[in-house]
């Protein structure tokens, strides 16, 4: 099985001709594939315009977090080199404010935030392939009428309660 296969045409006849043509266009692979080459591209190819800022946005954030942690990490870690090179010729910035212990903490927590975060821009890019794959799937699944919920003020009466009942609200599903 093809996990870039097509949408199943084999009912596409029993559609009208404006939905035949649109079930024939729309291609889960392209979908996929986009995603793949550009984040967010398959969910404006899907017609889901508000996911692609929250794409972009979750991979924008996560790199800058990876860029600035790293320069940090860099800061450090060449600050604890110039502290153990042993030429009197080099000082480091935070001579006197850290030890050389406390310079491999400090490089050490900023590596690994730099890692976690390029962790989590391959969680975003991973989850912007899957969700354009997931949404060119069910591009034309139709939810219609048939599922509703509805939220409105009702009057509460109690067992001991006479005249009017209580204020509330009532949550109505509609299957």
């Amino acid at each position: 099985a093809n996990l870039f296969a097509q949408i199943d045409t084999s009912q596409a006849e029993d559609l009208p001709a404006d939905v035949q043509a649109a079930v024939l266009e729309h291609s889960i692979s392209k979908a996929t594939w986009r995603s793949v080459m550009v984040p967010g591209w398959g969910q404006l190819y899907n017609k889901k315009y508000w996911k692609a800022p929250i794409v972009w946005a979750g991979l924008g954030t996560s790199i800058g977090f990876a860029i600035y942690h790293h320069g940090n990490y860099v800061e450090f870690r060449d600050a604890y080199n110039i502290r153990v090179d042993d030429d009197p010729n080099t000082t480091d910035p935070y001579e006197g404010f850290y030890t050389a212990n406390q310079l491999i903490t400090i490089q050490t927590t900023y590596r690994r935030w730099r890692d976690l975060s390029i962790i989590i821009a391959v969680g975003v890019y991973a989850y912007n392939i899957l969700d354009a794959y997931i949404d060119a799937h069910l591009y034309y699944f139709d939810i219609s009428d048939d599922l509703s919920m509805v939220l409105q003020p009702t009057l509460i009466g109690g067992p001991f309660q006479t005249g009017m009942g209580s204020p509330g609200l009532q949550l109505q599903f509609n299957w």
